[in-house]
């Protein structure tokens, strides 16, 4: 994924989200205004000619209808009903009527109970296939006693709602489009930014790789990547200065390497690394302090399982080389795991550890069938194999001393939910300094594992 998208939905989403939210919020607001504006209008009127009902009643003649065509003229046309409760329901007469304006409904029960209260009530009919929404609005007429005597229902012919919707959605799609224009604006900003400051980095590794070291680089706007171009730079200062180094020692030392050379180059690049998992059985493999060529560290897979051989051999003989005690630990772990894998043929394990005597040692069977490992651990005092089973989710085992291991084990039952990883770069740094030899953490805990 490129740094451009990354930042695209990111930033987008989010402008986005805030106009669609501000669309919402503006959209129910202004409709509730429009809402109360038209059940005001319509109840005022309503509530007008009910106020003065006595007056348009006793216009000469007793016929309300002049008053109420003038009434309706000013207005912009109305349609008057009247009605008065029964026992049952309402008997309806149409005091004034508008040829496009439909009388008004009977007060539905929800309204009947407003106006018997002596309240106004409205109600609002929207009608798709005409080109305009019906407004009604009711007006109790009581008696001297307060009981209601009538109902005065004005309706009206209303298109304000559907020009002011229709306008409000517009508003809010520019609004909406807009927010989105300056989130691509953002986003392209900050991606542009990002790349010309990734770009120079960039350039100075490329530079470094070629032997040209940058000495400074310009502090760009974003503080992360400052921070990485610092620690490039310490990087490229250490590269020059070992370049400069390795140039002087190759013009003052020998053409060929020494034996701690070769044997540093053997361990890098022929020895076989531990994996990371064997079978069900996760592993964390770990050097502490300076490498002992006597330790050994390898596996080997048969048909029925996993075999793990762990250890130092003893030195022998003071006259051997480094590379020669590397190779010679080597053989001593290839022999003890062909030794644990043809069991029961082949000699025991007092004649092999007779023959290639070990200050530690440690040998664990991982079966495929998912059952929990065995194996055992060498005696040091007594230089005996002993039985060994975990006992814990996580096991530290290797070539450190006995002191060493006691310490890691408890440090990793303090913190289970940290991971093997962690756990082992963790002893690196609190016993690095005091210990030296090997720590392979055995990580059990797998729920496909059983007794």
């Amino acid at each position: 994924m490129s740094l451009r998208l990354r930042y695209y939905l990111a930033i987008l989403p989010l402008f986005a989200g805030l106009g669609l939210a501000n669309s919402l919020l503006g959209y129910y607001v202004e409709r509730n205004e429009i809402h109360w504006g038209l059940q005001e209008r319509s109840q005022g009127v309503a509530a007008s000619i009910a106020g003065f009902w006595e007056v348009i009643a006793a216009q000469p003649g007793g016929d309300p209808a002049p008053a109420l065509e003038r009434y309706s003229n000013r207005l912009g046309g109305i349609s008057v009903s009247w009605f008065e409760p029964t026992d049952q329901s309402w008997s309806e007469r149409l005091l004034r009527h508008d040829d496009s304006i439909p009388a008004a409904p009977m007060p539905t029960p929800e309204l009947s109970a407003e106006l018997n209260a002596g309240r106004l009530a409205w109600r609002f009919v929207e009608s798709a296939q005409a080109p305009s929404d019906l407004s009604i609005g009711y007006a109790p007429i009581t008696d001297a006693d307060g009981k209601l005597r009538a109902v005065v229902a004005v309706t009206e012919r209303d298109s304000s709602l559907r020009e002011a919707i229709a306008a409000l959605q517009r508003r809010l799609s520019v609004l909406m489009l807009a927010l989105l224009l300056i989130g691509v604006g953002a986003a392209e900003l900050i991606t542009r930014i990002a790349r010309r400051e990734l770009g120079a980095l960039t350039s100075a590794a490329r530079e470094a790789a070629y032997g040209r070291y940058a000495q400074a680089l310009r502090e760009g706007r974003i503080r992360e990547l400052n921070d990485l171009g610092g620690t490039l730079l310490t990087m490229i200062s250490l590269l020059a200065d070992e370049s400069h180094q390795t140039r002087r020692r190759f013009f003052r030392s020998e053409p060929l390497p020494d034996d701690t050379e070769l044997a540093a180059s053997y361990r890098v690049h022929l020895e076989r690394p531990l994996p990371d998992a064997l079978g069900p059985v996760r592993l964390s493999f770990r050097r502490l302090g300076t490498a002992e060529p006597e330790d050994f560290c390898g596996w080997l897979q048969t048909a029925t399982g996993w075999y793990l051989a762990v250890g130092r051999c003893r030195r022998t003989a003071d006259s051997m080389t480094q590379l020669e005690r590397i190779v010679r630990g080597e053989a001593v772990r290839d022999y003890l795991l062909g030794v644990a894998a043809s069991r029961p043929e082949g000699p025991t394990w007092p004649q092999a550890l007779k023959l290639f005597p070990c200050e530690a040692l440690q040998v664990v069977f991982i079966p495929a069938s998912g059952k929990s490992p065995t194996g055992w651990i060498l005696d040091p005092e007594r230089g005996v194999p002993m039985p060994w089973t975990p006992s814990e989710e996580r096991e530290i085992i290797g070539s450190l001393p006995a002191e060493a291991l006691q310490i890691g084990q408890a440090y990793a039952d303090q913190f289970r939910n940290r991971s093997a990883n962690q756990i082992a770069a963790e002893l690196c740094g609190l016993m690095g300094a005091r210990f030296q030899g090997q720590l392979v953490i055995f990580d059990l805990k797998n729920d496909k594992l059983t007794a």
